[in-house]
C-alpha cells in the first residue's frame, strides 16, 4: 500500500513538471508566432532593404498544429508566484533562415520592444515564426552569426528563466548552422 502511494506520488510529480514544461513552450510559441506578425519600424537606413521579408511572416490561420496546447499556457499563467518556486525552460528551434538583421529596431505591437538581432526562419511547410533578441541577449550568444544568410539551416537553442521579466529572461542562446 505504502509503495503504491509512493509510486503514485512521483507519477503526480513527473506529471505536472511535463505540463509545466509543456505549458512554458506554449507560451513561448505564441509570442514569438505574435512577434512574428509585428512590422519593424526606427531601423537603420542600413538595414531598410531587410525590413522587407522576402516571404509573407503573417500568421498561419488555423487550421495549423499549435506546438504547445493553449489550455497548458492558461494553467501555467494561474501558477501562484510564493508555490512555483523555479522554471528554467530549453527550447530548440530548427529550420531555414528566410531574414537576418543585425542593425536592431524596435517591435511597435510589443511595446516598443528593442531588439538587436531579428532571425525569420521558416520550417517545411514554408510556416515562419520570427525571433527578436535585445542588446543582453545578443551578448550571451555562444557565436558569432555573422555568416547566416537566408537559405541556411540553423538551430536555435534558448535556455529561458520564465520568473524574470522577458527583456532579462534568457539565460543561454546559441545559434548553430
Amino acid at each position: 500500500m505504502e509503495t503504491e502511494i509512493k509510486t503514485n506520488s512521483i507519477l503526480a510529480g513527473i506529471l505536472v513538471v511535463g505540463l509545466v514544461i509543456f505549458g512554458a513552450l506554449s507560451v513561448l510559441y505564441l509570442v514569438q508566432k505574435q512577434s512574428g506578425q509585428q512590422s519593424l519600424q526606427n531601423t537603420p537606413q542600413e538595414e531598410q532593404s531587410l525590413s522587407q521579408t522576402p516571404q509573407d511572416t503573417s500568421p498561419t490561420l488555423p487550421p495549423f498544429e499549435q506546438a504547445i496546447d493553449s489550455n497548458v499556457l492558461r494553467s501555467l499563467s494561474k501558477l501562484k508566484k510564493g508555490i512555483l518556486s523555479k522554471s528554467i525552460l530549453t527550447n530548440t528551434y530548427s529550420g531555414e533562415v528566410v531574414k537576418v538583421s543585425t542593425g536592431g529596431g524596435y517591435v511597435p505591437t510589443a511595446n516598443n520592444f528593442k531588439f538587436k538581432i531579428m532571425l525569420v526562419i521558416k520550417n517545411a511547410q514554408g510556416e515562419q515564426n520570427t525571433f527578436y533578441y535585445n542588446d543582453r541577449d545578443a551578448s550571451l550568444l555562444q557565436n558569432s552569426i555573422d555568416s547566416l544568410k537566408p537559405g541556411d539551416t540553423i538551430t536555435i537553442t534558448e535556455t529561458i528563466d520564465l520568473q524574470k521579466p522577458q527583456t532579462e529572461n534568457m539565460v543561454q542562446l546559441t545559434i548553430e548552422k
